[in-house]
């Protein structure tokens, strides 16, 4: 695509000889649809299968097959998607809501009670209910966006972001819609969606790059901690005159420069391998893109400190004038970083590691299993318990990471390890609680372990900080 590693539709399965079911083969009648009279679109986009229940696969699995020409990887395809409703699986009729978070879901992994529950509520999409549950149908509509009815999906994906406005589900939609629209060059998704643009993720920044947009000062003010911006006193206690002055500075810079994010290149961005779509039945090579590192990047953060910089010291200097009538912060608590809310023990490890594995008895599945709830619980890390949980699960993928590896390099001989998520979520955290010794330590940990990653850089900007 010219922006992204190149993000390929794969051949669905089915398209040759023996290789299984066609991923957009029709549908046969389903009783359950019929019985719960699913309303349209929803009933359009769900993936039903009535096969035996034999076929079913785990979602993020890859097995080797055997040829006549030897072995081959098969990555799991049509029966593995979590979504997919297996016809011949019990449901039991009941009224009460599970509440508790059910990570990575599938529908054949849901007992009885939870698979009525979450058909019950397909009736409505847009009612309150377990997010497990609105990630189960997103997952389906993942593999939409991708081989199936790509714009209904989109219209169906922007219908859950408002109905279930959840930070941690918008972020990983968003993000979903704005890949699936780049590889399939459908730019449209900015006036149809135009609120993925107010993400502070760095596809959304990206796609406002390609489109040479700018930013409007609350966009700026809403990335300041992101920038290295830290001095936010007058933001505070001037908001209208920040915000007013603001824009007169990006006025100032767009007459000589053009639109604010018009002079950045993507292609400058260093490019680093991120985990987008959250449907672990998605092939790796499609889920796993190459983004570019914006909100990070050096030249990017020293632009918008100096935009937000200007408009600070503009506005010391109208205070000093009168020209801005000076007030007085109102007492507040002080901010506390949020720090590791307890040490992290072995048995909080173990118990982690035990509970995934009971879904994810094979190591691989284990891994990206941890993998999953590091990435759910950091991206609610502002909450104590959740940002522990994150360290806590970082540490358990760390755990199993000689067994993990091991698995891999037997199971794709010549290839080497790729990324890990552990290691490098961990060593980014610890460096932000300038634990810089253990970070260090760690980096060491990770490189000589085999697992790819920055580990160079990383470890020459923590030994310049010690």
């Amino acid at each position: 695509m010219g922006i992204f590693d190149k993000i390929f539709r794969p051949t669905p399965p089915g398209n040759e000889p023996g290789k299984g079911p066609n991923l957009l083969a029709p549908r046969a009648p389903s009783d359950i649809e019929e019985s719960l009279l699913f309303p349209e679109p929803t009933k359009s986009l769900l993936w039903v299968t009535g096969e035996d229940t034999s076929k079913i696969e785990n979602a993020g699995s890859i097995s080797l097959v055997i040829s006549v020409d030897g072995f081959y990887r098969k990555e799991n395809g049509y029966y593995s998607e979590p979504s997919l409703i297996w016809k011949k699986l019990a449901i039991e009729p009941n009224n009460e809501l599970i509440q508790e978070a059910m990570y990575w879901p599938s529908y054949s992994s849901f007992s009885p009670k939870a698979r009525y529950q979450y058909l019950h509520w397909l009736r409505d999409v847009t009612q309150p209910t377990n997010l497990s549950y609105v990630f189960l149908y997103f997952y389906g509509l993942e593999r939409h966006l991708l081989v199936g009815d790509y714009d209904l999906a989109v219209d169906e994906v922007v219908r859950l972001i408002k109905a279930h406005p959840k930070k941690s589900f918008v972020q990983y939609a968003s993000g979903s819609l704005i890949i699936a629209s780049l590889a399939k060059e459908r730019l449209d998704i900015i006036d149809r969606v135009p609120s993925l643009l107010e993400e502070e993720i760095d596809e959304a920044l990206a796609l406002r790059i390609i489109k040479g947009t700018t930013m409007t000062p609350e966009d700026i003010i809403s990335i300041a901690s992101r920038v290295g911006f830290t001095n936010k006193r007058y933001i505070k206690l001037y908001p209208e005159a920040f915000n007013k002055e603001l824009q007169k500075q990006i006025d100032k810079f767009e007459s000589k420069f053009g639109k604010l994010l018009s002079v950045f290149k993507l292609e400058d961005f260093r490019k680093e391998p991120t985990t987008v779509f959250a449907n672990l039945s998605i092939p790796e090579h499609i889920r796993s893109v190459s983004v570019p590192v914006i909100l990070d990047d050096e030249k990017f953060k020293t632009g918008m400190r100096n935009i937000l910089q200007a408009t600070h010291e503009s506005i010391k200097e109208k205070i000093a004038s009168g020209n801005i009538e000076r007030r007085k912060p109102s007492p507040t608590k002080k901010s506390e970083r949020i720090v590791e809310s307890a040490p992290v023990t072995d048995k909080e490890v173990e118990e982690l590691i035990e509970s995934l594995r009971r879904d994810n008895p094979e190591i691989l599945d284990l891994h990206f299993a941890i993998m999953a709830s590091i990435t759910e619980h950091y991206r609610n890390r502002q909450n104590p318990n959740e940002y522990h949980m994150a360290i806590v699960s970082c540490r358990a993928q760390i755990r199993i990471q000689h067994e993990a590896g091991g698995k891999w390099l037997r199971d794709y001989p010549g290839d080497t390890l790729p990324a890990h998520t552990g290691y490098t979520q961990l060593a980014i955290i610890l460096e932000k609680e300038k634990r810089f010794e253990e970070a260090i330590a760690l980096v060491d940990e990770a490189k000589a372990n085999g697992w790819s990653g920055d580990w160079g850089s990383r470890m020459k900007r923590l030994r310049a900080k010690v």
